[in-house]
């Protein structure tokens, strides 16, 4: 696959840190943060861009944003690794919630729901122990 000219230093201008919110000379794990995932030329990608000043990385990822919809990339949905349309559906209206926790409960793989907090860090045996709140397969409401 060739990228045009134009498309190679567009690419380049956006890798390359503001001179504003770069320090000189600092290596490691930036202060702040922002990650986009989109959909460009038929592959997901995930573009995350660093800072030490979340005002001034909001505002390059902005100008990424720009000059990546300006190249037809378009915003990836769902889950990472998962194409399609991402449910419009409300959260509460995808499964009960734990009447103990009020955390949306998960759905289990063998039907029914049940509640993923962590209510002790150690069993005895070195095991997390988890909420025993469950609800009934096709029901919305807790046992």
């Amino acid at each position: 696959m060739n990228a045009s000219p134009a498309i190679l230093e567009g690419a380049a201008a956006l890798a390359a840190p503001a001179p504003a919110d770069a320090a000189p000379g600092a290596l490691g794990e930036a202060p702040c943060s922002a990650t986009v995932r989109v959909n460009w030329r038929g592959h997901e990608l995930l573009l995350t861009l660093r800072g030490f000043d979340g005002a001034a990385t909001l505002t390059r990822l902005g100008r990424a944003l720009d000059w990546l919809e300006g190249q037809g990339a378009t915003p990836a949905s769902g889950k990472p690794g998962q194409r399609g349309e991402r449910s419009q559906a409300p959260a509460a209206a995808a499964g009960p919630v734990c009447p103990t926790h009020g955390r949306p409960m998960k759905q289990g793989k063998r039907g029914g729901w049940f509640c993923p907090a962590v209510v002790a860090e150690d069993d005895g045996a070195g095991r997390p122990v988890y909420c025993r709140q469950r609800a009934a397969g096709g029901s919305h409401d807790a046992p």
